[in-house]
């Protein structure tokens, strides 16, 4: 009586397209035992269960070849691919070619059952690739406008704005999920673009993954806040890491964040708003951030929209970096729990804005709290009373930045309009 309780739990369902062999080899068995006398007319079938599955085999064949120097998602399409073989070969293995049970209908729709699967199969490893392809070009777009802001060239604000609306209809439209678009801007960003230095590739892929983020969690009306500000700031906040000649030691002390606000402020038209959520990127409400000492009565609501995301970015970059392998998609919900739990112990200290980081599990779909945490109710709004850093004060913190001359015709210019 156990035995046949366990074969009807087994077989209470069709199997999903990525169940394990063992279970779809259960529901084959299960249906090669059923008999009820119905057969299958042979004149109606259009294409044999045999000759679809060339079909498949052939997609199988040119995804394989197609995907060969498309590491970023090698991984997960082998694994499509391999889990779609493995379905045809057990298909084979129980029911061969010319097997008499092909003529009583539960086989030929259990087979159909399965052709369905790898139907699905086919289409996800097509989404995949789709997906990829629009990553990799928005990479490769961000790179560039990075790195000739950087070098000095110029970069027109429509440039900015017309990359960070790729990214917003990317996530508006939801055909991307937000674990994809992570993925895949790490995969492409650490294996792909092999011309960056190292320490390049963790930023820009934190740049598309931000302002992907911040997109979502801004697309509803928030108080007083102007989403186009997060995410021009987002795409822009590490610049500092393409300047050809940025030293290591400064970069790991945090003057990045100066570094890039006083290149983001060579953007014709740029807001000084903007300028502003570049150097505080990485501050938080206590004034332990990066630069140390503002407080939380100086940092605006996009301000600790935009702190908040950086800091979920770099604790999930830092899991992805601390294992051997590089693998995200197999250990993305471990890494948001992980992620999540230390945001919780930051947020109770009052490092990040409760509001904001509930905002967060929203997009995560996490349980939210309904507490409220000191200094994070009424976040700032006001955007006077701040202003983009006079270039004197830059040429004399960062004397690579441009010649006295240079500075001086700054200086006139700003005065006199």
């Amino acid at each position: 009586m156990s035995d046949q309780r366990k074969v009807a739990n087994a077989t209470a369902g069709l199997p999903a397209p990525l169940d394990s062999l063992e279970r779809w080899k259960i529901y084959l068995e299960v249906h090669l035992q059923r008999d009820s006398g119905c057969k299958v007319r042979e004149p109606r079938i259009r294409q044999t269960p045999q000759e679809r599955e060339q079909v498949f085999l052939k997609r199988l064949a040119h995804f394989a070849r197609e995907g060969l120097p498309l590491a970023a998602i090698s991984e997960q399409q082998n694994r499509l691919q391999k889990h779609a073989l493995d379905l045809i070969r057990l298909r084979r293995e129980m029911i061969p070619d010319q097997h008499v049970a092909w003529q009583r209908i539960e086989v030929f729709l259990a087979a159909a059952h399965l052709h369905q699967a790898l139907d699905i199969l086919m289409e996800q490893i097509e989404v995949l690739r789709s997906t990829y392809h629009v990553v990799y070009e928005i990479t490769h777009s961000a790179n560039t406008l990075l790195t000739d802001l950087a070098r000095g060239a110029a970069v027109e604000k429509s440039a900015l704005h017309a990359l960070q609306q790729q990214i917003t209809h990317a996530a508006a439209d939801r055909t991307i999920a937000l674990k994809d678009w992570f993925c895949l801007s790490s995969m492409v960003a650490e294996l792909e673009m092999t011309q960056l230095r190292t320490i390049q590739r963790l930023p820009l892929a934190s740049a598309l993954q931000v302002t992907f983020l911040a997109s979502q969690m801004t697309r509803k009306p928030v108080w007083n806040c102007d989403p186009a500000l997060i995410l021009q700031a987002a795409l822009i906040k590490d610049v500092a890491f393409w300047h050809p000649k940025l030293s290591k030691l400064i970069s790991q002390r945090g003057h990045h964040t100066e570094w890039g606000a006083a290149l983001a402020g060579g953007i014709p038209g740029l807001p000084a708003s903007v300028v502003r959520l570049v150097r505080q990127h990485h501050e938080s409400l206590d004034g332990t951030g990066i630069p140390l000492g503002v407080g939380p009565e100086k940092l605006h609501v996009e301000d600790r929209c935009l702190g908040l995301v950086t800091r979920w970015t770099e604790l999930m970059q830092h899991q992805l970096k601390m294992r051997e392998e590089y693998s995200v998609y197999q250990y993305w919900h471990d890494d948001i729990e992980e992620t999540m739990q230390t945001l919780d112990e930051e947020t109770s200290e009052n490092r990040w804005d409760l509001e904001w980081l509930q905002r967060l599990k929203l997009e995560l779909n996490l349980p939210v709290t309904t507490e409220s945490a000191a200094g994070s109710s009424a976040p700032a709004t006001a955007q006077t009373g701040w202003q983009v850093p006079r270039p004197k004060f830059l040429k004399s913190r960062f004397p690579i930045l441009g010649s006295n001359a240079t500075v001086r015709a700054s200086d006139r210019k700003k005065d006199a309009s």
